[in-house]
Parts: structure tokens; sequence; C-alpha cells
């Protein structure tokens, strides 16, 4: 039930009913804590976080933490029980986060729907849990930062979720210089 609530939550704040409230986020700080949490609700799962370069960017921490927690759900539930769920951060001119994991692959009439609200995926028979707006949540969510998400799915590599996200938008590089934009 907190599931379906949380998901019905999300669904609103993509549909605009809550603003993005940015402010300074270190991304594997926050990939480590959520995958910490997530893989202690799924005793016996592993979930391995790797990063590299600098992943500091102008995000809203609280929605990002969704966009993370809900990727990793998804691989945790569309994964083999003993399988390892692998989320790598890589900070370059934008900060770059995928979340792997082995297991069947993604039929491809589902790929192309896969961010569309109210749509299963399609695993296992019997695996089908919530309402269907995880991803699509993920998608808007992303969107509202001016990310981008993607998805490949092979029998042989698995499937990866892809998301990235650009720092700030005509920030300089130079954090230091990194203040909250005025609303006028």
């Amino acid at each position: 039930m907190q599931r379906l609530v949380e998901e019905l939550l999300g669904f609103a704040r993509a549909r605009g009913m809550l603003p993005i409230k940015c402010d300074a986020v270190e991304l594997d700080v926050l990939c480590r804590r959520v995958a910490a949490e997530t893989s202690a609700a799924h005793a016996g799962r592993l979930v391995a976080v790797s990063s590299a370069g600098d992943t500091e960017g102008y995000w809203d921490a609280d929605r990002l933490a969704q966009v993370i927690q809900n990727l990793i759900d998804n691989a945790l539930s569309y994964s083999p029980p003993d399988a390892v769920v692998r989320v790598s951060i890589r900070g370059d001119e934008a900060v770059r986060l995928s979340v792997h994991n082995v297991g069947g692959p993604i039929p491809p009439e589902n790929l192309r729907r896969m961010f569309e609200p109210y749509h299963l995926s399609g695993g296992p028979p019997g695996s089908a849990r919530g309402l269907g707006l995880g991803l699509y949540i993920v998608k808007e969510f992303v969107r509202a930062h001016g990310g981008t998400v993607d998805v490949t799915s092979t029998k042989a590599d698995g499937t990866t979720f892809a998301v990235s996200l650009p720092r700030r938008p005509g920030m300089p590089r130079d954090k230091s210089a990194w203040r909250p934009a005025s609303v006028f």
C-alpha cells in the first residue's frame, strides 16, 4: 500500500503539482544512501555503487532520490535473487547515472512504451507490482532537471537504464560561483 501511495504522489509531482527545488547535490553520496536504503528493504539483495569524476550538480535531491530508488527497485524486481544490481555514476561535462541488472531482456515492444504512465513493463509472470508509474516518474523528474533517460536491454548484456543530467544549464564550472537563482 505504501508503494502505491508513493507512486501516486510521485505521479502528481511529475505532473507539475510540486515544484523542483534545486540546491548543490553530490550525486555519488545520494546514490550510495538510496542504494543502502533500498537494498535493506530487499533482504539479501546486493546493490553495488561505483563512481568516477566530479558528481556534483545543482538539482532537487528529493526528486533525484526518487529517480534512483525507482530505478534500483525495478532492477531488483526484474533480476534473479542472487544477481547484483550495479549503479554507476560518472561525472564529466554532464553527470551520468546508470543502473544495470542481469536477467531476461525487456521485450522490444515494451521498450517503446517503458516511460508511459500506467505501463507495466511485462516482466516475468506475476512480477508486476505497483501502478506502472515508476518509470514515468523517472522520465518526468529527469526531464524537469533538463536531462535524459534511456534504456537498453539485451539477453547478452542485461538491462541498463542511463540518466544524463546537466550540472546546471548556464552555470559556471567553478562550483564556488553556484548560488541559487533569485526568483522574481
